[in-house]
């Protein structure tokens, strides 16, 4: 039987919310992503590592979550709503409790205990600096960080090429800003994917139908990370391309998320969850995992 190659992605993406109130659509959402992603799965990152087991996977950030985790903004709001949560708990609890309602109050309690530990994760352990520890991880070759598209534009949808280009290089430096080095890997939002062929617009837009010879995604990301002599590698399911893999190391390589293997592998695609410490509840992050193809 003939060797694959098994490739574990978490990606994660959130719109840029600071600055736009609280709930549902402002600084809350990338909050709440934090308090029940990024800190569980770091929490179990580094309770592997201490146990000699390196998570070996590969986590996608995208340029607006680097943007606004690296907000001092998000400081400050990410301790207030930390503090919410545990207040929360709290004042739940002491009903529960008035109401004589055991079992709820003593679930009450453990979210009091659970949030109250990611509150000095966040500020002892991690110094208030969550991008910076994914960072570490990856130096440590523990995980592997990759990048994405700059607002995360949908790429087939955008008109002109140039768009597209724009989106991948603006996303390249933004990764290199706060990563030190370019992504070996690349996310397309939405896993959105078009080939190389001819393209029609609308006529509204364009006002016929000619046909336009456009390249494919993978050949605009390849010629953006042609400029520092990097391979690309693309790994694909059936009906589409969700992500690109460049590679200044190996040709071919899958970075510290993949399992070494020849090509053939079948392609699939689900969605997992990751359970916090305490208590023990399904986290938000969803990842996608994908078999070279």
């Amino acid at each position: 039987m003939a060797d694959g190659a098994f490739c574990l992605v978490l990606h994660s993406h959130i719109p840029y919310v600071l600055g736009h109130g609280q709930w549902p659509h402002g600084h809350h959402m990338i909050c709440e992503a934090a308090a029940d992603s990024y800190l569980p799965l770091l929490w179990e990152f580094r309770a592997l590592i201490r146990d000699g087991i390196s998570p070996n996977v590969t986590f996608g950030i995208t340029p607006t979550v680097m943007e606004q985790l690296s907000d001092e903004r998000f400081h400050h709001w990410f301790l207030d709503y930390l503090g919410f949560r545990v207040n929360t708990a709290t004042w739940d609890q002491e009903e529960w409790q008035r109401l004589g309602e055991g079992h709820l109050q003593h679930l009450a309690w453990r979210w009091q205990e659970h949030f109250t530990a990611m509150r000095r994760f966040y500020e002892e352990d991690l110094k208030g600096d969550i991008l910076g520890a994914f960072r570490e991880l990856d130096e440590q070759g523990h995980i592997e960080v990759t990048g994405s598209a700059a607002t995360h534009g949908y790429f087939p949808l955008l008109r002109e090429d140039t768009s597209i280009l724009a989106q991948i290089r603006q996303g390249v430096a933004t990764f290199q800003r706060f990563m030190g080095r370019r992504p070996r890997g690349f996310w397309l939002p939405e896993c959105a994917y078009r080939p190389r062929s001819e393209w029609g617009e609308a006529p509204a837009i364009r006002g016929g139908s000619d046909l336009v010879f456009r390249p494919g995604v993978e050949e605009l990301l390849a010629n953006t990370a042609s400029s520092s002599s990097s391979s690309i590698t693309t790994c694909s399911t059936a009906a589409t391309t969700p992500c690109l893999w460049t590679s200044p190391r190996v040709p071919g390589s899958r970075g510290a998320g993949c399992s070494s293997g020849s090509a053939g592998a079948p392609s699939i695609t689900r969605d997992v969850g990751r359970s916090p410490p305490t208590p023990r509840t399904s986290s938000a992050m969803h990842s996608r995992i994908t078999h070279r193809s």
